[in-house]
């Protein structure tokens, strides 16, 4: 993985992920209790650059934690939903 930008506008978040090797990638949104409220990405993808539209319409304003695993590694961040 090369690295991750969110892109906040509105309550559409657009996740734009760097894969360095083809394979299997999955990118799930959790809230802060660690329920899983989105999944994203469950496929495998080619190597390169791929942007993800999360709709957050339906979701209160606050914390939440989305995760990406590829490349045998997972990254795990912090966003902030403002409404």
């Amino acid at each position: 993985m090369h690295k991750l930008v969110l892109w906040i506008v509105n309550v559409i978040f657009s996740l734009s992920e760097g894969v360095r090797y083809d394979g299997a990638v999955t990118l799930d949104a959790f809230n802060v209790m660690g329920q899983k409220v989105a999944e994203l990405v469950n496929a495998p993808l080619a190597a390169g650059s791929h942007t993800v539209s999360f709709d957050a319409s339906a979701l209160p304003s606050g914390v939440y934690i989305y995760r990406l695993a590829a490349d045998g590694q997972m990254v795990q961040r912090k966003m902030m939903l403002l409404k």
